[in-house]
Order: C-alpha cells, then sequence, then structure tokens
C-alpha cells in the first residue's frame, strides 16, 4: 500500500511541476457491473457477478491521467443451488491515456484487493486494463478487465467489468 501511494505522489508531483495551463483535477465517479470467476486450489467457480460503485481522483495532464481509483460493492453465485455472497473493494492507481481526437481512451492499472465471505477474508493485490468509450463529452462507457492473486487458498479472481462514469476535469 505504501508503494502505491510513493508512486502516485511522486508522480504527481513531476506532473505538478510540468503541468501546463490545461492541467487540472480530475474526478471521475462510476458504476460497474461485474462478472468473473474465482478459482481457488483448483476449485473453479463462475457466474460471481455484482454491482460495484466507486470513484477515480486524480490529476488530469491533457493526454494523461493520473487517479487513485477506489471501488466497491456486493459479488453474488449460485453454488450447489445456494445463492453465496461477498463484499468486494478494490484500491489502487490508474493510468489513463486520453488522445484528445479519437473517441477511446485506454487505461491500466494496479490496485489491492478485498473480499470478504461469510467464513474468510482475503486480500490482494492485482492489475487492470481496459477501454473508456466516450459517447458524449462527460458520459464514458468502461469495459475492463481483472486479474487479482489473493493471499489464502491460492485464490485468484479474473473477469470484465462493464460500466458507466462521468469525468470532470476541473
Amino acid at each position: 500500500m505504501k508503494r502505491i501511494w510513493t508512486l502516485f505522489f511522486v508522480i504527481a508531483g513531476i506532473s505538478f511541476y510540468s503541468a501546463q495551463s490545461m492541467a487540472g483535477f480530475y474526478i471521475e465517479p462510476k458504476m460497474d457491473y461485474n462478472a468473473l470467476s474465482l478459482d481457488a486450489s483448483g476449485i473453479n467457480v463462475d457466474g460471481l457477478k455484482g454491482t460495484t460503485i466507486g470513484a477515480r481522483l486524480g490529476y488530469d495532464l491533457a493526454v494523461f491521467v493520473l487517479a487513485l481509483d477506489y471501488s466497491a460493492g456486493s459479488l453474488d453465485a449460485e453454488i450447489g443451488g445456494a445463492t453465496k455472497s461477498a463484499d468486494s473493494s478494490r484500491l489502487g492507481a490508474t493510468f489513463i491515456f486520453a488522445p484528445p481526437v479519437i473517441p477511446f481512451n485506454l487505461l491500466a492499472g494496479y490496485y489491492t484487493a478485498k473480499l470478504d465471505t461469510d467464513t474468510t477474508d482475503y486480500s490482494g493485490d492485482g492489475t487492470k486494463f481496459g477501454v473508456m468509450f466516450t459517447m458524449l463529452p462527460i458520459v464514458n462507457i468502461n469495459l475492463e478487465y481483472f486479474n487479482t492473486a489473493y493471499d489464502k487458498d491460492s485464490l485468484r479472481d479474473k473477469g470484465l467489468t462493464i460500466g458507466l462514469s462521468a469525468d470532470f476535469s476541473l
């Protein structure tokens, strides 16, 4: 976690130093729908789905955005005829490449994650890659692929997120 904060402040410090007048604070509230699969010690659980809400806060340098990214929500899965649920949260750093003319942005990020079930709490870290399609000047449709490795039971998850967001540069 300290590495993420250190990286964020170093890059933000460099950005503030060399920022042009087009730079500004970046705020992006978002709501996502997640579909993922879990793999724990060779046992695979597909169909884990749910919604998360969150935000990205950072610094916009016209073509590049560096942001702190947070999302949290609840995920549900049908296992053996019963519905199981888990609370999920992710906190990390996201880098966005936003070309001025093309109607999509590319993003990549590193995050720490928590997954809390009825019986066990997991923590881990992972990476994500995605595309943000800009249909209107503010509204984005986000498609992200993520891959997380947790600390217990050789638990891994991977999946897709599709969502809506509204980005504001102040």
